[in-house]
């Protein structure tokens, strides 16, 4: 498979002006509600989230109960606590899923998970360097009527944690630095290139989008090396 391959929405938080913030693919624009744009990004530009400072949409992709579900995203200086350190809310009527990246905080946590009961993961958090950029990923597979939630930091494996019988809930709804039925618990620091696919990535496809280091957005294409020409001459 190639990384285009099932993408549901990119989001390059490039904008310069307005409220729409365009998905790449051509899907799923969102609207901004108070986050401070034209920042300097990882990849061109970012978004700066922070109280009340958010991105929305209520419609997006459909995805079924026990779809697999991958998240990419860069981010540099989150600051919020265990109540404010929301990254991304997945949502639908009755529950949430949401992203927690904070002060000592890394984690995912599936609210209102009826019938199939609440998924918490209980990971270890790295520390978030200053003015530091982390591209963080989470992966949802489903096997055998198991659900594993795995974690990638800056293209490596981080942890992960397998719940047994569960699936994820399907959702219908996105936001970006704000939880859906809150209204206090806004995530706080600096995001950017944001993927959504509706599927497992591999370990290799999430070291494509670490890149060294230097990331790799929508479409995914490289600069060609170039070819070395010599002129050769006998005689």
């Amino acid at each position: 498979m190639v990384l285009t391959d099932n993408i549901l929405a990119y989001y390059k938080l490039d904008e310069t002006s307005g409220t729409t913030v365009t998905d790449a693919v051509g899907n799923y624009n969102l609207t901004n509600s108070g986050a401070t744009i034209n920042q300097s990004g990882k990849i061109g530009t970012a978004y700066l989230f922070g109280d009340e400072k958010y991105l929305y949409r209520a419609s997006t992709p459909a995805a079924s109960t026990g779809d697999d579900l991958s998240i990419n995203c860069w981010i540099k200086n989150p600051t919020g606590s265990h109540v404010s350190a929301r990254l991304i809310s997945l949502h639908t009527s009755g529950y949430q899923h949401y992203f927690t990246v904070g002060n000592g905080l890394f984690g995912f946590n599936g609210r209102g998970q009826a019938p199939d009961g609440a998924l918490n993961t209980s990971w270890s958090s790295p520390t978030w360097t200053t003015d530091t950029w982390f591209m963080i990923t989470y992966v949802f597979s489903h096997s055998g009527g198991d659900l594993t939630i795995s974690s990638y930091i800056n293209g490596s494996f981080h942890d992960s944690d397998t719940f047994a019988n569960k699936s994820l809930l399907a959702w219908d709804g996105l936001r970006v630095g704000k939880l859906h039925v809150e209204t206090s618990q806004d995530w706080t620091g600096v995001a950017d290139e944001i993927g959504i696919w509706s599927r497992k990535l591999s370990d290799a496809e999430v070291n494509s989008l670490w890149n060294g280091g230097d990331g790799l957005a929508y479409p995914f294409t490289t600069d060609p090396t170039p070819i070395k020409i010599f002129d050769v001459r006998f005689g």
